[in-house]
């Protein structure tokens, strides 16, 4: 028997969180610890991340593409034998001799935090938005705590593995390969920018067991697997074997979403520069030095730097495209049902994006919500044939609900420090005073002061799994208005905080083959573009200093928006989950009500 060790460093690029299920007076959720109180991403949860792209990818490199009976979403009736099962163990086993169920061929150790990179854990405070206000939601009921530990920290990575399969070996190379590109991510949040990591200094040692010289070596030895010989070529050698044999994704599409079955991807990694002052407020820090607000900062060392907060980003980017799917139903709507009422039903019929943060009694009810008030029957269905996507509304299809996680992650901000001559002016302090709306005065007791950031630039990354031509033009119309500074993110919106726009936008395209990149609506411009390897992918990049997004909507972006735009129209909602209300149509709230006046004017005319 021959087996495989692996050593490397998982570097963190964002915060990390993986929770241990456990609370205290100072955070909601706390990191995993080990029983001495170190700081461990435990093996499960790596080994959880590894399978989950394993899985993916396994339906491409298999032969006989065979799909794995996590994605299908069928009851399995005999032992799943797929080439993700054949490496990490069968995920579902049945006790049935006509087909024994695998244990895994593979083995991942507790990481354990890396000491010498001397982090320490913080708190980070979360809070969820009113889709209608733009404020935070109303009595602080979806205000958090998170402990996380900051981006930069390394953890010691050691995972084995039974050699011998060599499709297996070319699937875990190809997995390791896209935690090396700095594609993989693991613990909570991972799609509101936490968990983001990259693989460094992988090293793979073989150890042959078949020999009494061998086994009797191995058993002796308290440093087992540094007794093999380094297998300097492996990842190599089973990464080209990995390329060799990537199928056509037809075979797998035939079985399941081809959405769950590794296709392509798409990244954008920004540099974002506030126009002025920029705030995402740490009351912790604030109340730590004397201040109302403060900006969230990283810990590294002794010292703080700034961060733009993944969760707060994205949500500035789900609620503005939110808006932009309902205002093409709407005016849809308008043109074609005169009469309000029934406007209104059709709109509930047709909505794109519900609001993630509303119940049962407001507009706009989320889809978690509807789908909780299933009834029974329906919802086991539902949830036993992996049918949640069938009845969500496309933006909880883009960006994930509770029923559904989400492709699209938005990383945290990476600060980038100002030129020398600059830095001494990189943070203001400010005092505010509320006016009295009677006397015009000062208002008594509303005095209130921040530090803020001045002009500061983050380096942000984007990352897109399978992306469809309609995803990537809805993104491309969010980030035209974030530009334009229509799209403020943080802290004092209401005050001119935080307009952003994009000084450098980097764009890459991956995909295992041409077919991969026709479905995400590449244009031949971009593959026409000199090509390169990352992984099994092949990659197209796009990369420009200033206006890259206008040259990218010349390119591909009008014909994205329009995919945008059809699959709005021909896409209605679960006939089993309509919307009852909304907060245009039929509503006080709307503008019929709001300027009759108006209405009446442009009718007489």
């Amino acid at each position: 028997m021959k087996r495989l060790a692996f050593t490397g460093t998982l570097r963190l690029q964002s915060a990390l969180a993986v929770g241990s299920g456990a609370a205290s007076e100072r955070a909601d959720a706390l990191l995993r610890r080990d029983a001495a109180g170190r700081l461990i991403i435990p093996g499960s949860a790596l080994a959880g991340a590894l399978r989950t792209l394993a899985t993916r990818l396994a339906p491409r490199l298999d032969p006989e593409g065979q799909v794995c009976q996590a994605l299908t979403g069928e009851r399995p009736t005999d032992n799943c034998t797929c080439l993700a099962c054949r490496l990490f163990g069968t995920v579902t086993p049945i006790d049935d001799a006509r087909s024994q169920a695998r244990a895994s061929a593979i083995w991942v150790a507790d990481a354990r935090l890396d000491e010498s990179s001397a982090q320490r854990p913080v708190l980070r405070d979360g809070v969820g938005i009113e889709r209608a206000t733009g404020a935070a939601a109303s009595g602080g009921r979806i205000k958090f705590d998170l402990e996380v530990l900051p981006a930069g920290a390394a953890f010691d990575l050691v995972l084995e593995m039974e050699a011998g399969d060599g499709a297996a070996e070319a699937l875990l190379a190809a997995v390791l390969a896209e935690w090396q590109a700095g594609r993989g991510a693991i613990g909570g949040r991972t799609a509101r920018g936490m968990g983001a990591l990259v693989l460094e200094g992988l090293t793979a040692r073989a150890c042959d067991l078949d020999t009494p010289a061998g086994l009797d070596a191995f058993l002796r030895s308290d440093d087992r697997w540094w007794q093999g010989r380094a297998a300097e070529a492996w990842l190599g050698g089973a990464l080209q074997q990995a390329r060799s044999t990537v199928q056509p994704s037809g075979r797998a599409a035939k079985r399941v979403d081809p959405a769950l079955v590794a296709r392509s991807w798409a990244a954008a990694t920004m540099v974002l520069r506030a126009s002025g002052p920029f705030l995402t407020n740490d009351v912790a820090l604030a109340a730590m030095h004397g201040f109302d607000h403060a900006p969230l900062l990283q810990v590294y060392d002794e010292r703080g730097e700034p961060v733009l907060p993944g969760s707060g980003l994205r949500g500035a980017l789900r609620a503005q495209a939110e808006r932009i799917a309902r205002t093409i139903t709407t005016l849809d709507v308008a043109r074609e049902k005169p009469a309000d009422d029934a406007a209104a039903r059709e709109f509930g019929r047709r909505c794109p994006a519900c609001d993630p943060l509303v119940g049962a009694e407001g507009p706009l009810t989320s889809c978690s919500t509807l789908l909780e008030a299933m009834e029974g029957t329906k919802k086991r269905r539902v949830i036993a044939e992996a049918l949640a996507e069938q009845h969500l509304c496309l933006a909880c299809r883009l960006f994930g609900s509770s029923w559904l996680g989400s492709r699209l992650r938005v990383q945290d901000g990476i600060y980038l420090p100002p030129p020398e001559e600059e830095a001494e002016h990189a943070r203001k302090a400010q005092d505010f005073l509320a006016i009295d709306r009677f006397t015009g005065g000062g208002r008594d007791g509303a005095k209130f002061d921040a530090v803020v950031l001045w002009q500061p630039r983050f380096q942000v990354r984007l990352l897109l799994e399978n992306p469809q031509p309609w995803e990537l033009g809805w993104l491309a119309l969010v980030l035209r208005d974030l530009h334009g500074g229509l799209l403020p993110v943080g802290f004092g919106k209401s005050k001119g905080f935080g307009t952003l726009a994009i000084d450098r936008l980097d764009l890459g395209f991956g995909f295992l083959q041409g077919e991969d990149a026709a479905a995400a609506g590449l244009p031949a411009a971009i593959l026409e573009l000199p090509g390169d390897q990352s992984g099994v992918y092949q990659t197209r990049t796009l990369s420009r200093e200033g206006p890259a997004l206008a040259e990218l909507w010349s390119l591909a972006g009008r014909e994205w928006a329009g995919s945008l735009v059809s699959e709005v129209r021909r896409r209605p909602r679960s006939e089993e989950l309509p919307l009852t209300r909304d907060t245009y149509f039929g509503s006080p709230d709307g503008l019929p009500q709001l300027y009759p006046a108006e209405e009446e004017h442009h009718g007489r005319q």
